[in-house]
């Protein structure tokens, strides 16, 4: 049958088992450390981390006060401590309270470190973006020529969908090989795993980065020296194809004067 889940034509029960974990989707945020300057010839580590927006916490419904009756004192108690206001002593019992308050953090309350937390401590330009998040995502790092990228973590990664909403990090080691304007293509897909544990895609977010290689003087010397063969060669070409066409200039004056005084001595009777 064909599922709505992966777009493609599964089993009833694969089917049902997709579409259970398709609405396990939860929208996340990622955030992924662009190298920044970044130099050609140099070896970076890319790193992205995935995790899931938590919710917001629901408001609690307001409490309506109760007023209990104030306590009458005794008249000699009110001359007694008229000196000393009785709230000061409330007073300084609530700043004690407040500040040793959320000085041990609750466990259950406990939020693991978040991907721009993880990006931040990282080189490079961070950059942020939102996507999708199921219990499987994908990750990849794409580029042109320009770029050597070798994958440092598995391409496919559990995602916990619920607290302490921790965050799931893939890397990638890059070479920049060429310089000048290049861009890296960084996708995440959400990964639904069928009864085999083959892995199916259904959803993916790609998101495109434009990066400046810079090449420093010195290779700008190295790529001359580099280049200068083959620019000798085609300049050798040139000139080799410039003799070979004087070359049959020539030859064609040549057999060209030949005829003419061929023919003079052809119309010349006293010449035989």
């Amino acid at each position: 049958m064909f599922c709505e889940a992966t777009l493609e034509y599964v089993t009833p029960q694969d089917c049902e088992d997709f579409t259970r974990q398709a609405e396990r989707q939860m929208p996340g945020k990622a955030a992924f450390n662009a190298p920044h300057p970044l130099k050609r010839g140099d070896t970076f580590t890319v790193w992205l981390a995935v995790a899931v927006t938590p919710p917001k916490p629901r408001p609690e419904p307001p409490t309506e006060a109760v007023l209990l009756p104030r306590p009458t004192a005794p008249e000699q108690d009110l001359v007694i401590h008229s000196e000393e206001p009785a709230s000061s002593v409330a007073t300084e019992h609530s700043v004690t309270a407040n500040a040793n308050f959320g000085s041990q953090p609750d466990d259950e309350e406990y939020i693991a470190p978040d991907p721009s937390e993880i990006v931040g401590r990282m080189s490079g330009h961070p950059e942020y973006f939102s996507a999708v998040v199921g219990d499987y995502v994908a990750a990849e790092l794409d580029g042109d020529a320009s770029f050597e990228i070798k994958p440092a973590s598995d391409r496919i990664q559990r995602v916990k969908l619920g607290p302490p909403w921790s965050s799931t990090i893939w890397k990638w080691h890059v070479t920049a090989k060429r310089g000048g304007n290049h861009t890296m293509t960084l996708s995440t897909a959400v990964q639904v795993r069928d009864r085999n544990g083959k892995f199916h895609e259904i959803d993916s977010t790609p998101r495109a980065f434009a990066f400046d290689v810079q090449v420093t003087p010195l290779d700008k010397a190295r790529d001359i020296l580099t280049d200068a063969p083959i620019w000798m060669k085609l300049i050798g070409g040139v000139f080799a194809a410039a003799a070979l066409l004087l070359g049959t200039v020539k030859d064609f004056r040549n057999a060209l004067f030949s005829l003419f005084k061929k023919e003079e001595n052809d119309e010349d009777p006293a010449g035989k």
